[in-house]
């Protein structure tokens, strides 16, 4: 006897019937959803407007309002408002401007309501996006989109692929721009011994993020930050310029899940003045910074903070950190030097118009000659007049100290004798 089996399918009709219901909802409720989260993410950036306008009036009652935007952002930094480390808003085409007039943090999602005298803070995929490929214009395509930019309207450049440059990528006086390496690689090839590859000077804002950048010519500097603000994020940096990085004035600089491979003698340099008071401020997130004789150099008047870095000088000799001046603070980061080398190195003194007085605090830090971990952070004392104030959690040993110094060396309260 054949058994019938009598269950039906779904018909064809019935099945586009289907189809076309989930459609229509999916059209109706994904806009929902997109301006639920939308919602929620302006909510979140209002909430972070407040906290920064409140830390600005807390600073403007004790210190009076901020000279500049470098003041500004170094006031939110030490309430504990991070925007050194990246705080931009949650949502997609707004950005943080301020006020400097009003010394207050405003959230902008449209760049027609930015008014005079408002500087860019921190920026979302606000302004324009340019796409760039590679081609024989292509370094003078990114200049030039650059150089159309401003706070008003800041320019977000995008690679479509790797794209070779050679001429001088710079943000001037006003400029503001993002450069979005994309997963790609950028190559800049102009020499000019005494002229930088990338260079923000004087105002001009430039963050470059999301790739490869590499440095290539007989330069004394890879990039130079002249009195400006400068980002890097997520950056694998090449260069074989003698100084990686040089930071100049009273500038800012982020620097955050980045390697740099220096070739040359110096990894990140600063020098600035003794008119500037904050001098030149430098923050370094989750980096390995690396160069053949001074991974991290502070020349004068510097303002460094260092979170999870590594620090590492590749050459025979040389030491993982160099301090001249300034205030500094370096937090579980690791220094690599050769087996003669320091981790630590305070030289010089109150030459050349600034103090030549170091503050340190060294939290969780780790010393290794090459691969070989060193029981004890080596501290070296170096010539004339240096006066250095060092705090460290863990054990120390001084591997040198100079015969006839007139500086100073305290280490946790307690005065080294150098003589």
């Amino acid at each position: 006897m054949i058994k019938r089996n009598n269950k039906k399918g779904f018909t064809i009709v019935e099945l586009v019937i289907v189809i076309a219901v989930i459609a229509i909802l999916a059209a109706v409720l994904i806009p929902t959803f997109a301006g639920i989260i939308k919602k929620a993410n302006l909510s979140a950036d209002e909430q972070a407007v407040r906290q920064m306008n409140t830390a600005l009036a807390m600073y403007e009652a004790e210190n009076g309002k901020p000279a500049n935007l470098i003041t500004a952002k170094k006031a939110l930094d030490e309430a504990l408002v991070n925007v050194e480390g990246g705080l931009v808003p949650v949502t997609q085409g707004y950005a943080f401007y301020w006020d400097k007039a009003n010394n207050k943090v405003v959230l902008v999602g449209d760049s027609k309501d930015v008014k005079d005298g408002w500087e860019l803070l921190s920026n979302n995929g606000l302004g324009t996006t340019i796409e760039i490929s590679n081609s024989s214009t292509a370094g003078n395509d990114i200049k030039e989109a650059i150089h159309n930019s401003s706070d008003a309207a800041p320019v977000i450049i995008t690679l479509k692929e790797d794209v070779t440059s050679n001429v001088q990528i710079n943000a001037l006086t006003g400029d503001a721009a993002v450069i979005d390496l994309n997963g790609k690689k950028l190559t800049i090839t102009a020499d000019g011994e005494k002229n930088p590859l990338v260079y923000a000077y004087k105002g001009g804002k430039i963050e470059i993020k999301n790739g490869t950048l590499v440095l290539s010519g007989n330069n004394d500097e890879g990039i130079r930050n002249l009195e400006s603000s400068l980002s890097l994020k997520n950056v694998v940096i090449e260069s074989t310029a003698k100084t990686t990085v040089f930071v100049k004035g009273f500038s800012d600089t982020s620097i955050v899940d980045c390697k740099i491979n220096g070739k040359g003698d110096w990894g990140i340099a600063t020098n600035s003045t003794a008119a500037a008071a904050d001098g030149a401020r430098v923050t370094i997130e989750n980096s390995k910074i690396s160069a053949v004789l001074k991974p991290f150099f502070c020349s004068i008047n510097a303002n460094f903070v260092a979170n999870n870095s590594t620090f590492t000088a590749t050459g025979s000799e040389g030491n993982a950190v160099t301090l001249k001046d300034g205030t500094h603070e370096f937090n579980n980061c690791k220094f690599v030097s050769p087996a003669d080398g320091s981790a630590i190195y305070f030289v010089d003194g109150a030459v050349g118009g600034y103090s030549g007085e170091v503050s340190a605090k060294f939290n969780g830090c780790e010393h290794y000659n090459g691969e070989t971990k060193v029981a004890k952070v080596a501290i070296s004392h170096g010539v004339l007049g240096a006066k250095a104030t060092v705090t460290i959690d863990g054990e120390y040993t001084i591997t040198k100290k100079t015969d006839g110094s007139t500086g100073s060396l305290t280490i946790n309260g307690t005065a080294i004798a150098l003589n």
